[in-house]
């Protein structure tokens, strides 16, 4: 499944593409290409269930093994924390792994809304982070980050259109962006 969302932060307006694969086998032939311009990638395991929670490192290296991992904001998601007292997993467990491999962690839950968007808007603010730093940014040959215009007159001068060459300079000064 593929969903995109828009996220807004001061001048910055962020379109997450969102590449859903719910963990399903069949989604492994093409998992490359789903990797391949990623900037965020979120593992989520079900609490209430062991084995999901085992199957997140063969996901992570998965995911690693596809990506620079440098150019990739990680973070495992512990979910359904509405069901606690059916929880398999630790709190911890989840935590210690996160910890391990250098990754965001959050626990949620879809049917109560709790830190659905907080996911989310972590990772977004964490690729925006690391573009202010310059440690992310538009690359030839790369569509993780791509610069598009936030209104028609980002892009359009006094009667005429900005070169893609002046598009680009223009985002470099602005650091507005859009995230594959």
């Amino acid at each position: 499944m593929i969903f995109s969302v828009l996220c807004s932060s001061a001048d910055v307006r962020i379109k997450l593409q969102i590449w859903d694969t719910a963990g399903q086998e069949r989604f492994r032939a093409i998992t490359y290409s789903y990797y391949r311009n990623t900037v965020g990638c979120l593992i989520v395991y079900d609490i209430t269930n062991r084995e999901s929670f085992l199957n997140v490192k063969d996901w992570y290296t998965e995911a690693k093994n596809c990506v620079e991992e440098s150019d990739v904001v990680f973070m495992l998601i512990g979910h359904k924390i509405d069901k606690e007292s059916m929880r398999k997993v630790s709190t911890e467990e989840g935590e210690r792994f996160a910890e391990a491999n250098n990754m965001m962690f959050i626990e949620t839950s879809a049917k109560v809304l709790c830190n659905i968007e907080e996911a989310f808007f972590r990772v977004t603010e964490e690729v925006h982070k690391r573009m202010e730093r310059g440690d992310l940014g538009l690359r030839d040959g790369w569509d993780g980050i791509k610069a598009l215009p936030m209104r028609p007159t980002d892009v359009l001068g006094i009667g005429h259109a900005i070169s893609a060459e002046d598009l680009l300079e223009h985002h470099q000064e602005s650091k507005k962006c859009c995230m594959g």
